[in-house]
């Protein structure tokens, strides 16, 4: 396959990612719906300037937002929203592909907007985004979806009476 042929399928997979992202905030069990929605609102501002660019420039996104680092503004939030997900999974499951991930995307996309790192520093990065992501994706497959929902007992005794809720704990 010829880099040109590769090239054309920057932009549909990184629409794909995005539409991704946006069905699993869709359906992730977050119990603080602020946080949630924050991380909606993230996606779509994200997800907006991705589609900007790809409407408005030559070059795929990608190809662009790398070769024009200030553009990580207008594309910065889908990845913010991503971050998101990954510490969530990280603290609720102790995943150690989604803490790594919540690590490593702000440092390779901030590193990358900054001009921190020399390009074979930003190339190692990026694929260990890479290689996080795939493995934080396969896992979600073998998780039982019991586990994914979580458990909101928390949330209902925190919505009982004080009364109640001592009583629970047998501090009459």
């Amino acid at each position: 396959m010829t880099r040109d042929a590769m090239r054309a399928f920057l932009d549909p997979v990184a629409v794909a990612g995005s539409a991704g992202l946006g069905a699993s905030l869709q359906l992730i069990h977050i119990y603080l719906a602020p946080l949630k929605r924050a991380l909606q609102v993230l996606w779509a501002v994200g997800t907006a300037g991705l589609l900007y660019i790809i409407l408005t420039k030559d070059a795929p996104a990608a190809v662009f937002v790398y070769e024009h680092p200030a553009w990580l503004w207008a594309v910065g939030p889908l990845f913010a929203a991503l971050t998101g997900v990954a510490f969530k999974e990280g603290l609720c499951y102790n995943k150690w592909e989604a803490a790594g991930l919540f690590g490593a995307l702000p440092l390779t996309f901030g590193g990358h907007l900054l001009r921190l790192f020399p390009e074979n520093v930003e190339h190692g990065l990026l694929a260990s985004c890479i290689v996080l992501l795939s493995i934080f994706a396969g896992r979600k497959y073998t998780q039982a979806f019991k586990d994914d929902i979580g458990d909101k007992s928390i949330f209902e005794f925190q919505e009982m009476p004080v009364e109640e809720q001592q009583a629970l704990l047998g501090q009459d």
